[in-house]
């Protein structure tokens, strides 16, 4: 047993070995890891927003039965809540805590890209793409951001990772290995549904390929295996939302919350295309529109040529792509922009394997080129890094926060504070990081208070009476006569009512 296991374990450490890469990549890649994070670090205490705020006060700050049985809204990344509790148990309450899981998942995305593009292509074309995925603005932004979508694309990588390995030499060990990561993909969003149908197509085409496209030895080899796993993930993803079903919110919060719906088929192409134009615009943020075009052009090339690029005929991000698409017609529901969120490594990588073979036609004719790779690696990672910077970091306004530590220096005896969309929940985490207790703003604990103070920001067309309706409070308790403005914040007027 003990030399299963130890087998075992050195099967798994070949799957994520660094062995593709000789000793100068392996020290580059070091490098553009460690730089891709450390020019996140000063966004970790950017100002929080909406969704990431809401998870935490709603869920991650939860008792562990309460969080992982709590499915009211999608905005539970239920996986992802349950590292952010564990962090901010350990290290407090404050922003870069709640963010810190998705920050490392982010980071360990460019050594997880490097090393599929090196097994899959060349050592090259896995650190071209691995740049573009650590300078990326979008990646810092949700490397910056407390919800699960930088889990669903770490998963995803390491999944499509197992698969490639499973294709080298097909092991226990491996495939167990992609039951529990895709299990956890799914236990931090159901939505993890897309790319895991791309990667278990992809696999079965690569076998049967592998196989000399016999069908019948495809079945008789590789069926059973990927369908366990089909079935053994389903079975993980059952246990796993077992406590919604039995004692949280119920099976119909899974299934039948608003986002999951599926939309009529006149309604459904015309959002699609909307959709899309937004994951476009989310994917180059901060970019000229014609650095996408360039990627595209570039993940265009290695589809239409793939089989001259790689050991593999299929394209990952051609088959992924599909298997989405695939989920999406059949579920209907709304493709917003976020979960697509796990295809922008396939995306650079694609980028990134047209490019580097246009570059060795470049590199054939001037020999000299091949001095400046690193130099000219390093220089676009730096681009694309202040491009981050610049962007990110003014996303969103930094008024709350100041407005919540007003709110704590007043020091009135019985508080209550009400705030509309989307400063709620942003204001409800800096009162809460500050220490003071939810019945200063959650409805059903507010038992007579001695001042009401209501955050407005006229630019979303908020007036007081509007932010009172929004969160079920009659109007009455602040008549005009009884309330006036007390101070403003950038954006926020705050007021004050004595009830």
């Amino acid at each position: 047993m003990a030399h299963r296991l130890s087998a075992g374990w050195q099967d798994l450490r070949a799957v994520f070995s660094l062995s593709p890469l000789s000793r100068d990549e392996r020290w580059y890649l070091l490098f553009i890891s460690l730089a891709g994070m450390l020019v996140r670090v000063p966004l970790l205490s950017r100002p929080m927003v909406h969704d990431e705020a809401y998870t935490y006060v709603a869920f991650a700050s939860r008792p562990f039965l309460a969080l992982i049985s709590d499915y009211h809204l999608p905005n539970n990344h239920i996986f992802h809540s349950l590292l952010v509790h564990w962090t901010t148990m350990a290290l407090g309450t404050h922003p870069w805590t709640v963010r810190l899981p998705a920050f490392l998942a982010a980071g360990l995305c460019i050594p997880v890209l490097a090393v599929l593009g090196a097994r899959m292509y060349s050592s090259r074309t896995g650190l071209l793409a691995a740049t573009l995925l650590a300078g990326l603005p979008v990646q810092a932004l949700y490397a910056t951001n407390a919800r699960g979508y930088s889990f669903y694309t770490l998963l995803t990588l390491v999944l499509f990772l197992l698969a490639q390995a499973i294709v080298s030499r097909s092991s226990p060990a491996r495939w167990i290995l992609m039951v529990l990561v895709a299990g956890l993909g799914f236990w931090t969003v159901p939505f993890m549904a897309y790319p895991f149908v791309g990667v278990m197509l992809w696999l079965s085409l690569v076998l049967w390929d592998r196989e000399n496209r016999s069908f019948a030895v495809w079945m008789r080899k590789f069926s059973l295996p990927l369908m366990g796993v089909v079935a053994a993930t389903g079975l993980f993803t059952a246990l796993a939302y077992l406590p919604v079903v039995l004692w949280g919110t119920g099976w119909r919060s899974l299934v039948g919350n608003g986002f999951v719906q599926p939309l009529d088929w006149h309604a459904f192409f015309p959002t699609v295309l909307v959709r899309l134009q937004e994951t476009a615009d989310e994917w180059t943020l901060g970019l000229p529109s014609w650095v996408g075009w360039v990627i595209s052009a570039g993940a265009l090339n290695s589809i239409l040529f793939h089989a001259r690029v790689s050991r593999e005929r299929f394209s990952p991000l051609l088959i992924v792509m599909i298997g989405a698409a695939g989920v999406v017609m059949l579920q209907r529901a709304n493709p917003m922009a976020r979960l697509w969120t796990a295809l922008i490594p396939f995306w650079v990588l694609g980028g990134a394997v047209g490019w580097w073979q246009v570059w060795n036609v470049l590199r054939g004719k001037l020999p000299r080129l091949s001095r400046f790779e690193w130099i000219a690696g390093v220089v676009l990672l730096a681009l694309l890094m202040t491009t981050s910077l610049r962007t990110v970091s003014h996303l969103h306004p930094a008024d709350v926060q100041p407005v919540a530590d007003l709110l704590v220096n007043e020091r009135v005896a019985k508080p209550f504070v009400v705030a509309g969309t989307p400063d709620d929940a942003p204001l409800w985490f800096y009162l809460m990081e500050a220490g003071v207790g939810r019945e200063w703003f959650e409805s059903k604990r507010m038992h007579s208070p001695d001042t009401i103070f209501i955050v407005v920001r006229p630019s979303e067309g908020q007036t007081p009476q509007s932010v009172l309706a929004e969160r079920g409070l009659d109007d009455s308790l602040c008549s005009p006569l009884r309330l006036s403005l007390w101070n403003q914040v950038g954006g926020l007027l705050v007021f004050r009512c004595e009830p």
